[in-house]
């Protein structure tokens, strides 16, 4: 088991082991109806979808992965504006930082900045860059969750499709 183990970690100061972490669904049941096989009673096996409450759960667990400007189709060198002042104007540098005023930043350390010279300090615990910068007039966070909700539909030609139903 040690070999299929791959992610290993601490959680509130327990070691967590996941077995078949990195294994999709369909490896894992191989694996599974090799052993059975050998023993003899492979016919028990089966292979089924998911639940519900498995969706939803990488459905959480897929809004959870790194915010990557190239997941919402905003290019390197864009240009973000912050929404509460239209006047401060960040440009998308790397994957997942912004440069402003000549230092790179990630979105949620410059929108903490921006609040803090604003005097808005009661904003800068739970700062969530996504929501808090524009790019062509939709905040970064309403792009995410449409790329989440509607993943057939492109970003890049939002304005030129109709709604999919």
């Amino acid at each position: 088991m040690n070999v299929i183990a791959c992610r290993i970690g601490k959680h509130s100061g327990a070691i967590r082991q996941r077995e078949f972490f990195c294994l999709s669904p369909k490896q894992a049941y191989d694996i599974f109806f090799a052993v059975a096989d050998l023993r003899g009673d492979a016919d028990g096996l089966e292979l089924v979808g998911m639940t519900v409450k498995e969706e939803q759960e990488e459905a959480i667990a897929e809004r959870r992965q790194p915010f990557r400007f190239a997941s919402l189709d905003v290019p390197m060198g864009a240009q973000l504006t912050f929404v509460d002042d239209k006047n401060f104007v960040a440009t998308v540098r790397k994957d997942n930082q912004v440069e402003y005023e000549g230092k790179n930043w990630s979105p949620s350390a410059l929108a903490a900045e921006l609040y803090h010279r604003a005097g808005r300090y009661e904003t800068l615990r739970l700062v969530q860059g996504p929501a808090h910068f524009e790019y062509e007039g939709e905040k970064l966070k309403d792009r995410r969750h449409n790329n989440l909700h509607h993943p057939l539909q492109s970003t890049s030609i939002r304005g030129l499709t109709r709604e999919i139903k």
